[in-house]
């Protein structure tokens, strides 16, 4: 499944600019050896037809090759005419306050931005938005973790 778009903040992280990435698999930016197991439940969530959406964590690395876990958090979003897309945000995982923060804006651009290009077409969020609230409040308790 190719990139057909990715924000700044996907660059930032990654180190690659969009003409580098957008058409290309994110296989990219899995280390040499690939992501693990993981790879396994990746390859599950998008051939289940039924599951709306789901979270992952993932090795990666940068395009220097700076290793970083990936909060992966991926949701299905269907036409009616039963075309698919995959909306991916993901984060770097990491410590700190600023961190957490961080994540938590992204994703609430990300579903901004979904939003905006769901809103004059008759697409629909397969799943629900428990699992986003899940991530929200999974960053939440990372960024306490880091009070403490």
């Amino acid at each position: 499944m190719p990139l057909i778009l990715v924000n700044d903040r996907f660059c930032a992280v990654t180190e690659y600019a969009r003409q580098d990435v957008l058409g290309h698999n994110c296989r990219f930016l899995q280390p040499p050896g690939g992501a693990g197991p993981v790879r396994q439940r990746l390859r599950q969530f998008l051939g289940d037809q039924n599951a709306g959406n789901a979270r992952f964590v993932i090795p990666n690395q940068t395009r220097e090759g700076e290793p970083f876990l990936n909060l992966l958090f991926m949701a299905k979003i269907r036409s009616p005419n039963s075309s698919t897309l995959i909306l991916g945000s993901q984060f770097a995982v990491g410590t700190g306050r600023e961190r957490a923060a961080s994540y938590q804006q992204a994703l609430g651009e990300d579903l901004q931005c979904l939003s905006a290009v769901l809103k004059d077409a008759d697409w629909m969020l397969l799943g629900s938005m428990e699992t986003i609230a899940n991530t929200v409040a999974l960053l939440v308790r990372h960024q306490a973790e880091d009070w403490s």
